[in-house]
């Protein structure tokens, strides 16, 4: 089975599971667009997880490796007991799995019992997995192909997607077959400039803006994400959910001449 994101519900009755699953399917959207879910429903909230059959399929499951990230309400979903949610957090941390919990707000007006209980769970946790870091968040998304930056010339971004920009991806088609002649990059910059051609920003082409267009892979169809699960934590770069400018025959013709051009920023 591949890869899905795990939505677990706990709740009395149908109108708080229908409530609850359509909040958290919508901000898991936000987060994800329309990544695969797979859906637990325990709808005996008093009970807690060694006896909840939903959460100890969601935990084989993860076992398997089918989940690496479970939205959800708030903690109380997982357990209301502090040393068995230590329990529970460590467990999840040792599959590197990461907590995505929707009541921001509801947790900043939690009691003080409350966050010393969390405080006292968060402590036995080794590893920093359940951070919740923008950082890792956005590496977490990208890994799914989607783009996390706010902006990026040849593309809109709307309600967290790329959108082409039919001016500016034009644009983008023209400086690369621009490269692809054979043009270096002051020759390509003045020849935009003099034909009245803008940036995002409604400013002049620069040789790095240029520069940076002509080597991101982003008008190819990638998106780069950091791969926080290797020692090195290097870039990856995968298929992205959204549509490509340019053709990879375009891309490799101009990647072999960026590569072939020794003089740089120099060249003309």
């Amino acid at each position: 089975m591949s890869k899905t994101i795990a939505i677990y519900i706990r709740a009395n009755n149908e109108q708080q599971i229908f409530e609850e699953k359509r909040k958290l399917i919508k901000y898991t959207q936000r987060w994800f667009g329309n990544a695969p879910v797979t859906i637990y429903i325990e709808k005996n909230s008093l009970c807690e997880h060694n006896h909840s059959p939903k959460f100890q399929e969601l935990l084989s499951n993860i076992r398997k490796g089918e989940h690496k990230i479970i939205v959800l309400k708030d903690l109380y979903r997982l357990t209301s007991e502090s040393k068995e949610l230590a329990k529970v957090l460590s467990v999840l941390g040792a599959f590197e799995v990461s907590l995505l919990i929707e009541s921001y707000e509801e947790f900043e007006l939690h009691s003080t019992v409350y966050l010393s209980k969390l405080l006292e769970a968060l402590i036995k946790i080794k590893k920093s997995e359940m951070s919740q870091t923008s950082k890792k968040y956005k590496s977490l998304r990208a890994s799914y192909g989607y783009f996390n930056g706010s902006s990026v010339f040849g593309y809109d971004v709307i309600n967290g997607k790329l959108k082409l920009n039919s001016k500016e991806s034009e644009i983008v088609k023209l400086i690369f077959h621009l490269r692809a002649e054979g043009r270096g990059y002051y020759n390509i910059t003045s020849y935009l400039n003099q034909s009245g051609l803008l940036t995002k920003r409604k400013n002049a082409f620069s040789l790095s803006s240029v520069r940076h267009i002509l080597n991101n892979r982003l008008y190819m169809g990638q998106v780069r994400f950091r791969d926080l699960s290797s020692v090195a934590g290097g870039y990856k770069y995968i298929e992205g959910r959204h549509q490509a400018i340019i053709s990879m025959e375009l891309w490799e013709r101009v990647q072999f001449i960026n590569n072939s051009k020794k003089r740089d920023i120099q060249e003309v």
